[in-house]
């Protein structure tokens, strides 16, 4: 079980339909054990009758890639150090898968799993395909303004379409559960790379355009301007200019009224002086006081200053008193213009790559799966328990299909009232109180119930636990990789697929996890049996004759097989969950 199987699924009727166009028998004529996609082992029909594999043409490798993918790149690179020539192809994953089946290429690079049926159809012409080799991801971050509350920071899949979508039912945040604040959108253009992926990862539109996003979706032609309208830089820019205008403006509405104020103060300034100078006047000459003319000089032009002095203090004073007012009044409008500039709210999707160099300015929302899930984040379908859980569960919920993506086959169940009823078995269960949930899968796998929030981390990424994440895969056959010029492409491939990554904006694998992969490639598709764990020990015994002696003692632990989509101590960044 895989999450990325959750949304391949969805084409397995489109997908069957193709295999039978093209040839490949779906139907059961006989019976084999082979291994799944995921490395189980499931009993699959192959076609005794299947026409033979074409031959592979010597010293050449046949890749078919996808458009985002590495092939591309990985191929030059593998062309410029090997004498292997490499046929290249672009036929969709669909024909992929089709044409791998069909031997018609020795590899694929997808960004899913294969469906049901395509296992199938690969099992009747006899192709094991090989376990899947995870070379890169790319995830879709929903953020709002970093240091900024909007009341909460965990939202669902179906939340994170419903806020973009068109038709939202969303306007305010208090909908969510969260702040009463208003709830606005932004993103790129239509026809942008950013843009298809936010439509087919978040609105879950293969072939998006703005009639799927909601009206008031505000459109920007860069991830610059995207994360501005976000984190209000732009909002407050022009709040800024929109203050400074209104200053300008009640400076010029007051500049009037400030002159005459001014002259008024300046010439009552100018009378209280020449009257303080005449009462000065009259007391010399009272006493008589007879000045020669270097002192008569002097004192003109003091008082000369200090007229001068004193007009300039009383406009000083007038003046202040303006600016006193048109700053406060000035200050008053500012901080509503920049109260609604600044308040939080916008939310964008961005690419990961993109969030991660503007981590101090983005929040990213955790993203829940809205089902339960499994210790690695993967959601639990009704596939994965047991019959008894099945039927019950089935049971509560009328026998009906849940309202959650389905993600496998159909299949017969009985109903309590002896009903035969069709429903799809890998449907994800739906997120039932805790009480009524199984505790563990049929495979001994802990189910955790919601709210189970992922932060979006390389770590949760590349495991795929992140729900907006999308995985790029190589597939090949057990077959395929049997010829030495396979085996040296894909292992080329897969060990320049972190820089690649990287240099194209994806998030790269982890060391474990490239290793991992290479191992499977050496064990030819499938992936290494784990080795028993052997501890050696030394004891000192006497013996009952009084001799002492030093025995070594070896313990072997049997080993333990994990399915490659669990963790044992959890993913760093989901949250709610412990260890496997």
């Amino acid at each position: 079980m895989n999450v990325r199987l959750a949304i391949a699924a969805l084409l397995a009727g489109v997908a069957a339909a193709v295999l039978v166009a093209c040839g490949i028998d779906t139907s059961d004529s006989g019976t084999s054990s082979v291994a799944g996609p995921e490395g189980t082992t499931n009993t699959n029909t192959v076609r005794r009758n299947a026409p033979p594999l074409p031959a592979a043409p010597e010293n050449t490798v046949r890749v078919d890639g996808i458009e985002g993918g590495l092939s591309t790149a990985a191929t030059s690179r593998f062309l410029g150090s090997s004498s292997v020539g490499v046929a290249r192809i672009t036929a969709g994953e669909e024909q992929a898968f089709v044409d791998l089946c069909a031997g018609r290429v020795d590899v694929i690079e997808v960004a899913r799993l294969p469906t049901e049926a395509e296992v199938r159809a690969c099992n009747n012409r006899g192709v094991e395909l090989s376990e899947p080799l995870a070379s890169a991801a790319d995830a879709e971050v929903i953020a709002t303004k970093n240091e900024a509350d909007v009341g909460g920071d965990c939202i669902t899949v179906q939340q994170a379409r419903d806020i973009f979508r068109a038709g939202s039912p969303y306007t305010t945040w208090s909908q969510l559960g969260f702040f009463d604040l208003p709830l606005t959108t932004t993103g790129r253009q239509d026809g942008s790379g950013n843009f298809e992926f936010f439509g087919q990862v978040v609105l879950g539109v293969d072939d998006p355009s703005l009639a799927d996003v909601r009206a008031d979706y505000v459109v920007e032609n860069t991830d610059l301007l995207e994360r501005e309208e976000v984190v209000g830089q732009r909002r407050v820019t022009a709040a800024q200019r929109r203050v400074d205008a209104y200053e300008a403006r009640l400076r010029r509405e007051t500049a009037r009224e400030r002159r005459q104020a001014v002259d008024a103060a300046v010439r009552t300034a100018d009378r209280a002086v020449l009257r303080a100078i005449a009462r000065e006047n009259q007391d010399l000459a009272r006493r008589k006081v007879t000045l020669t003319a270097a002192q008569a000089a002097r004192l003109e032009a003091r008082n000369r200053v200090r007229n001068i002095r004193a007009k300039r203090r009383a406009a000083a004073r007038v003046n202040a008193r303006f600016d006193r007012e048109l700053r406060d009044r000035v200050l008053r409008y500012a901080r509503s213009q920049l109260a609604l500039a600044e308040a939080p709210g916008v939310v964008g999707g961005f690419r990961f790559t993109y969030y991660e160099l503007f981590e101090d300015q983005l929040r990213p929302m955790e993203i829940d799966y809205g089902v339960p899930v499994t210790a690695s984040g993967q959601p639990v379908t009704l596939d994965d328990l047991s019959d008894k859980d099945r039927e019950r569960i089935l049971a509560a919920q009328g026998v009906t299909t849940p309202t959650v993506p389905n993600v496998g086959p159909a299949a017969t169940v009985t109903t309590p009232d002896g009903n035969i009823t069709t429903v799809q078995t890998a449907t994800a269960i739906p997120d039932l109180p805790a009480s009524q949930l199984p505790k563990k899968t049929k495979d001994g796998e802990t189910i955790y119930p919601g709210p189970n929030c992922v932060f979006p981390s390389p770590i949760t990424i590349t495991s795929g636990a992140y729900p907006l994440s999308r995985r790029f895969y190589l597939f090949t056959s057990r077959q395929s990789l049997e010829r030495d010029e396979v085996r040296a492409y894909a292992q080329a491939y897969l060990k320049s697929a972190q820089a690649l990554a990287t240099a194209n904006r994806l998030v790269p694998i982890t060391d474990a996890q490239l290793a991992e992969e290479l191992a499977i490639i050496e064990n030819r598709g499938r992936k290494p049996a784990a080795k028993p764990a052997t501890t050696t020990t030394t004891r000192t015994v006497t013996t009952p004759s009084g001799t002492t002696t030093v025995r070594t003692v070896t313990t072997t632990t049997p080993a333990t097989t994990t399915p490659r989509t669990q963790t044992s101590s959890g993913i760093p960044g989901v949250s709610s969950r412990g260890g496997g």
